[in-house]
């Protein structure tokens, strides 16, 4: 109820709250983005997966 820049607004359900932004959002107000690992760490997390279905096959019997 006390945090600026938000203001009532109907909700669905009687009992229930929902908010409304008072001013519209911009990506000036987004504080600057640090050095993203993400593209890093998707790459590593395929990585793993692609060892784990290879570690998971089966394998071949050679029969002489």
């Amino acid at each position: 109820d006390s945090v600026s820049g938000l203001r009532p607004a109907s909700a669905l359900m009687p009992g229930s709250r929902a908010w409304e932004l008072e001013a519209e959002p911009s990506r000036d107000s987004l504080p600057e983005r640090e050095t993203s690992y993400r593209p890093a760490l998707l790459v590593l997390q395929a990585v793993a997966v692609l060892a784990a279905a290879v570690l998971a096959a089966p394998s071949r019997r050679v029969r002489r």
